[in-house]
């Protein structure tokens, strides 16, 4: 997959630097930008899902949870080159849910860190009151899904945990761990 804005970005080098400069000091993102990056992201993940259910008859869970953790692979590249990470300290590979959750509007804070492990409780997201009206709200864990591709994809020793804190479990936070096996 590619994205629309990287494929720009890519022709306009200057541009592109400009940007990632911007994104790694962490600065307010346009609202426009963000819209035109969580809607390519949002809309890809609906296509796959959709397609694979379309070709097979219906998709499960763990069929949804795999499709998203190829996406992760597949954007892997993108995102370390964008947010200039440095693949074996857990703390720059946090700027992946740092990046994501800024394009939702999800805030919280490390709690816990290290080059080794990361602990962040994400304590605002929009989404947790609407998400936990449901039995199940599989929503974070295609997110999930997608950071695990991720850290496959540019470290194998990289991982994060599977979301069994969230606040669309009606919890406190949402807790998002990230390692790097020793």
């Amino acid at each position: 997959m590619e994205f629309v804005i990287y494929s720009y970005l890519n022709r306009h080098p200057f541009l592109k630097k400009i940007i990632k400069w911007w994104f790694n000091l962490g600065l307010y993102f346009p609202e426009r930008l963000k819209r035109q990056i969580i809607n390519q992201i949002h809309a890809e993940m609906i296509s796959r899902i959709m397609d694979f259910a379309d070709r097979n008859g219906g998709i499960t869970v763990e069929q949804a949870m795999k499709i998203h953790y190829e996406f992760g692979k597949e954007i892997s590249e993108i995102l370390k080159d964008i947010l200039s990470l440095d693949t074996n300290d857990a703390r720059s590979l946090t700027k992946i849910i740092k990046f994501v959750n800024k394009l939702l509007d999800i805030n919280g804070k490390e709690i816990e860190f290290s080059s080794n492990r990361v602990v962040r409780h994400e304590t605002k997201c929009f989404l947790a009151q609407q998400l936990s009206r449901y039995r199940k709200p599989y929503y974070c864990n295609l997110f999930q899904s997608i950071y695990k591709g991720i850290l496959s994809s540019i470290n194998p020793e990289a991982e994060t945990n599977n979301l069994e804190i969230t606040q669309s479990k009606r919890m406190e936070y949402c807790e998002i761990i990230t390692e790097i096996r020793e």
